[in-house]
């Protein structure tokens, strides 16, 4: 979460989301690419960085069409929050249209949606 929450606080933008053949997500931001994926072992959401020379391995799907993530790119991450399972990131301030995708790993599956804009965190 520490990764995310960097690139949080430098309001970096999403410019890419992709998913990875692992069941994995890799986000790439201004200030970098973020794979996360669930740890089995703890059930867990673990976010990683990859590096430039490691996305030959990975086998990805740009999701730049997909809901939710064409509503987001180019739009600053300003807030990320722990939940049950997973991570609220907040995309857009809150006087700028804000919008949340949770990711939650659910029986060793990354679960990803868009908040309803009225709903609290979980």
């Amino acid at each position: 979460m520490e990764l995310l929450e960097r690139a949080a606080a430098a309001a970096s933008p999403l410019l890419a989301a992709e998913s990875i053949a692992d069941g994995g997500l890799l986000l790439t931001f201004e200030a970098g690419r973020l794979r996360l994926a669930g740890e089995p072992a703890s059930a867990e959401l673990v976010v990683e960085l990859v590096a430039a020379g490691d996305l030959d391995a990975l086998r990805r799907v740009n999701l730049g069409e997909e809901e939710p993530w064409w509503r987001l790119v180019g739009s600053p991450l300003v807030a990320v929050h722990a939940i049950s399972g997973g991570a609220a990131l907040q995309f857009r301030h809150d006087d700028d249209n804000p919008r949340v995708v949770e990711i939650v790993l659910e029986a060793g599956t990354l679960r990803v949606g868009l908040r309803p804009l009225d709903k609290a965190p979980s």
